[in-house]
């Protein structure tokens, strides 16, 4: 229904559509998915691109895959990378005290999804913890899907509220305040477009790891 109504638009009305796209992984990567059949569903999806104007993706590498993917379907020229920026502005660098701890602090930012990499890292910092008394792990983000075993990995720990932090909801504010108090930020998706956390870890000239 849509798709034919926004066809006629485009075509007989002479409008100019643009659609962002922010990554095709549940065509790539259904496995990631809770949604059976998502492959299928998703690609009818990708192949409606066809009738907009111009696509923009987050990324380069988002603009590869469906080019890459899908060749010989779209039009290279009407498929448009655009750049991420931070949201946060830089009055709290002068507001905000140093952290009182010694302690080497890893910021995650990210849903809690199974190609976030989450687990992987928890399972990273506990062995690290029991050796390195100087390590903290902030893991920031909503629930996602399939993040049953994620969580289950986060709060059995026995680091759990000493030196391993979950938060699923803050504030811009509050998470600014994590941002500036950790070290280093973690980014390790399996698969994702040039994100925000890593725009947001450069602009406040944390060591950024992706």
């Amino acid at each position: 229904k849509y798709k034919k109504q926004n066809k006629y638009l485009i075509k007989k009305k002479n409008i100019f559509f643009s659609i962002l796209v922010y990554d095709i992984l549940p065509y790539t990567n259904p496995n990631w998915f809770a949604l059976k059949k998502y492959k299928f569903i998703f690609r009818k999806y990708i192949l409606s691109l066809k009738i907009y104007s111009q696509i923009l993706t987050i990324s380069k590498k988002v603009q590869f895959d469906l080019t890459n993917n899908f060749k010989n379907y779209f039009n290279k020229k009407k498929i448009n990378p655009i750049k991420l920026g931070s949201n946060f502005g830089r009055r709290f660098n002068q507001d905000y005290k140093k952290k009182n701890s010694d302690n080497i602090k890893f910021l995650i930012v990210g849903t809690l999804e199974p190609r976030k990499g989450h687990k992987e890292i928890v399972k990273i910092f506990n062995n690290i913890a029991e050796e390195d008394f100087n390590i903290e792990l902030i893991i920031v983000g909503k629930l996602g899907w399939k993040y049953d075993d994620i969580l289950q990995e986060i709060t059995t720990s026995k680091f759990f509220n000493n030196r391993l932090f979950y938060y699923q909801n803050l504030r811009d504010y509050d998470l600014t305040k994590k941002y500036l108090s950790c070290d280093i930020v973690i980014v390790p998706s399996y698969d994702e477009g040039f994100g925000l956390p890593i725009v947001e870890g450069i602009n406040f000239k944390k060591i950024v790891l992706a």
